[in-house]
């Protein structure tokens, strides 16, 4: 029969509208209404959404899946994949990361957040440039404000977990993240009234210990800067990193075209006012970090 144009516009208004709550933030039982109890797992500049599809389709009953892409191309083309691939458990959002994680994100509801092969700032001051020098950087996603609105994201014991195959911007990222959990930025976002903890702690990043003797991924510690450890090799499951890779830059590297990949892998956790962060030696799996006073 015919196809009442404006009653389908009027329902799929009223779909979209039911997916936000009055402040418009997400409403993720309504938009994973098939499972609303599973956990929330973000990849943020998802390209064509390869990754998250497989991990959406490998993590079906057990969690839910949302992909953020700026390109409208490339959100079609995560969207198509979802569709053809079954996933019920894969939202596609064409948006901001900023925009999307700092306004649309309830805080504490995310369990995971996944930034893999982000584009690199362009390096000023020549090939030398030091990864932790301010002068060499120029605009980029992974900033410190995009550090403290995953931390407001994410839910305690959330992951944030960030794979790259750019030796320098890894180092870039490696310092980013140390002056956002060892410096002043270290706790939430400022006056984000959002945030919650005990009385008398704030949430903060710590940096995960990778286990580097177990399974389910091939990591060692690359370099150590204050008390977050950059590691080489495969994220693997301890690091959210759960079903078989799917991706462009996954396939090189299945073929030794790419020889190196880095990553980060940072956890919500509490501190107490005051307290400051210290790194322990392990043994042979590399090394602890502990919060002073975080009982």
């Amino acid at each position: 029969g015919k196809v009442d144009v404006n009653l389908f516009l009027s329902d799929f208004a009223d779909a979209m509208q039911r997916q936000f709550d009055a402040q418009g933030q997400l409403n993720f039982s309504e938009l994973f209404s098939t499972d609303p109890s599973l956990p929330v797992k973000i990849e943020v500049g998802s390209g064509t959404g390869e990754w998250a599809a497989a991990q959406a389709k490998a993590a079906e009953g057990t969690s839910n899946w949302c992909t953020v892409e700026l390109r409208t191309d490339r959100v079609a083309s995560t969207f198509s994949r979802a569709v053809l691939s079954g996933a019920t458990n894969l939202a596609v959002v064409g948006s901001d990361a900023h925009g999307f994680l700092g306004r649309h994100v309830p805080p504490g509801s995310v369990a995971g957040v996944f930034v893999n092969y982000p584009e690199p700032p362009q390096q000023r001051g020549g090939a030398g440039a030091e990864a932790g020098d301010g002068a060499s950087q120029a605009q980029h996603m992974l900033n410190g404000t995009f550090f403290r609105e995953v931390l407001t994201a994410l839910r305690p014991g959330g992951l944030f977990t960030i794979v790259t195959d750019n030796q320098w911007y890894a180092r870039l990222l490696l310092h980013t993240a140390v002056e956002v959990i060892d410096g002043d930025g270290a706790v939430g976002l400022a006056g984000d009234s959002r945030e919650v903890a005990a009385p008398g702690a704030t949430t903060a990043f710590r940096s995960f210990t990778v286990d580097t003797r177990s399974g389910g991924g091939s990591a060692k510690v690359y370099e150590v800067a204050g008390s977050v450890t950059l590691y080489e090799g495969d994220p693997g499951t301890q690091c959210g990193h759960d079903a078989a890779a799917s991706s462009y830059f996954d396939r090189l590297w299945q073929k030794d075209e790419k020889y190196a990949r880095y990553f980060l892998c940072l956890s919500k956790g509490t501190r107490r006012a005051g307290s400051k962060i210290s790194a322990k030696g392990g043994g042979g799996g590399g090394m602890k970090r502990v919060f002073n006073d975080d009982g």
